[in-house]
């Protein structure tokens, strides 16, 4: 909030601040949705506004409440994140399962097509006609057969 300049709109605030954030870290800021929930919670507020909204020394049951709210709602929030990455990586494995079941399937395709082929040259020499060959040749295909 101090280094926003004149004429910038809080979503560029935002940008801004995941790129610093990467720029130090060397990572992505993931906890944008609980920022977003949770930066208006007194917590998160900064020092002279807290003092500006204390009233009273005792926490009433409906800050009580709020407080409560707004805990169980980046729990919900972490639960949500927690259940999307966990069928993200069943889906995944999955995928990775079906990729190697075809790599199977296409080496198994190839070993068939080899044999076909190996059949085929076999039957060629099977079936040749030794009759104008000299005795030299004869001999050779005779081995082969």
């Amino acid at each position: 909030m101090r280094s926003r300049g004149s004429g910038t709109i809080e979503g560029e605030m935002i940008v801004e601040a995941c790129k610093m954030f990467q720029a130090v870290e060397h990572k992505e800021f993931m906890l944008l949705p609980c920022w977003r929930e949770l930066r208006h919670h007194p917590k998160w507020q900064s020092e002279s506004s807290r003092k500006k909204q204390k009233t009273s020394g005792a926490a009433s049951p409906a800050s009580l409440a709020s407080t409560q709210n707004v805990q169980s709602s980046p729990r919900e929030i972490f639960d949500r994140q927690f259940s999307l990455k966990e069928r993200i990586e069943k889906d995944r494995a999955e995928r990775f399962t079906e990729m190697m079941n075809i790599e199977r399937q296409q080496l198994r395709l190839e070993e068939e097509r080899m044999q076909l082929e190996k059949v085929k040259e076999e039957m060629v020499i099977i079936n040749m006609d030794l009759s104008q060959m000299d005795d030299e040749q004869k001999e050779y295909y005779k081995s082969l057969r």
